[in-house]
């Protein structure tokens, strides 16, 4: 992998990872509920992540192009799901973290637009060889980790913010209605 598409595939990982998004909220909430959750988390999303890139790397990105139909049923799952969990945000006590079992966390990654979208991004960059996927998975590994690290720090410190939780529960909300029209 040439220096030039390190850099821009870094780039556009770092870009997905570290904008807000279901997988920063649960670090969020996870960094309330102390280093083990954070961890967790951080091992499941990294797992899904993985399981995205593989899938696409090995032709998965072929079969959105051949079945554009697909997308638009991923689209409609991811939004019903955005919008469960900016209820669960608005709707609970601001008092207990949200729980993220580490199962959930892994099959938010298979419904979420936005894994979707960078997983076909970053592995449409060239080469395609062993030595690109591994370097492709080490980044998958290592930027996601970071991102999500800061995004539990910021939970931590934050603690409970009933305003905030909401404020980004309402976020994923409109976010996911604005999914549905888009693909209306």
């Amino acid at each position: 992998m040439s220096n030039e598409t390190l850099l821009a595939t870094g780039a556009v990982l770092l870009g997905a990872a570290i904008t807000p998004g279901p997988n920063n909220l649960l670090a969020m909430q996870s960094g309330r509920a102390g280093p083990r959750a954070v961890a967790g988390l951080i091992a499941s999303v990294v797992a899904g992540s993985l399981v995205l890139v593989t899938a696409t790397w090995f032709g998965g990105a072929a079969l959105f192009a051949r079945l554009p139909a697909l997308r638009g049923v991923l689209a409609i799952g991811g939004a019903v799901y955005l919008v469960w969990l900016g209820l669960g945000l608005i709707r609970r006590s601001p008092d207990r973290p949200a729980p993220a079992s580490l199962r959930s966390v892994l099959a938010l990654q298979l419904v979420n637009p936005k894994s979707w979208i960078m997983a076909i991004a970053i592995t449409s960059m060239p080469p395609h060889d062993a030595l690109g996927f591994a370097t492709l998975a080490g980044l998958c590994v290592v930027i996601p980790a970071v991102c999500l690290t800061i995004w539990a720090a910021g939970g931590a410190l934050l603690g409970r913010v009933a305003w905030f939780e909401r404020a980004m529960g309402g976020l994923l909300v409109v976010s996911a209605c604005a999914l549905l029209v888009e693909i209306a």
